[in-house]
């Protein structure tokens, strides 16, 4: 019989780790989103008030 669990540990262990990666990138993205998304908020409520006063 073959010895293959070296090479079964190490697809999980790529798997996974792209895997982790591929979140992280998710979340870094989404709160660069998110920012973009509170800054242009604000940006489009600001004139309206600045045109109030």
């Amino acid at each position: 019989m073959a010895q293959t669990l070296n090479y079964f540990i190490a697809g999980y262990a790529v798997i996974l780790g792209l895997l982790a990666a591929y979140c992280v990138i998710l979340f870094l993205q989404s709160r660069k989103i998110g920012r973009a998304l509170a800054s242009l908020k604000k940006d489009s409520v600001q004139p309206h008030l600045e045109n109030a006063n």
